[in-house]
């Protein structure tokens, strides 16, 4: 599955079009999920609680929606699980390549970073039995200010 998910961010998916200067009110255009990270996972990890994120790898992040700005419209195949959106609910996302950053370099992440997760997504469920976990994949993802 970690080919697939690189194979996809690599393709720059529908950033392919995207100017190199993002404004402000733009970054939030076709989000489908937010989230404000609590907890990094990577293996290129540059201090406790922030990592860097690179073309052709992947950061597995615990974080928060805020339920009281969530639109279950914006992401149905999320709503579907009869989860209360209206508290703040805890979700595990990996996070593909660089997200939206076209750039060369990395793009930094770290403990209570705001980030937008634009279409394409999944949900995947990973384990078996009673250790299965739900993640979300991005591929297509943005640091929102």
């Amino acid at each position: 599955m970690q080919t697939w998910i690189i194979e996809a961010a690599n393709a720059e998916y529908s950033g392919q079009s995207t100017p190199a200067a993002v404004w402000a009110r733009d970054r939030e255009e076709g989000v489908k999920l937010k989230f404000k990270i609590t907890g990094i996972t990577s293996g290129r990890s540059s201090e406790e609680g922030e990592a860097e994120c690179w073309q052709g790898g992947v950061v597995l992040v615990r974080g928060t929606t805020d339920g009281s700005s969530y639109n279950a419209s914006r992401s149905s195949s999320l709503s579907r699980d009869g989860v209360d959106r209206t508290e703040d609910t805890e979700i595990k996302v990996m996070l593909a390549g660089r997200g939206s950053f076209k750039g060369k370099g990395s793009v930094r992440i770290r403990h209570g970073t705001a980030v937008g997760v634009k279409a394409p997504l999944w949900k995947v469920d990973v384990g078996v039995g009673e250790q299965a976990q739900k993640w979300v994949v991005g591929v297509e993802w943005v640091v929102l200010l």
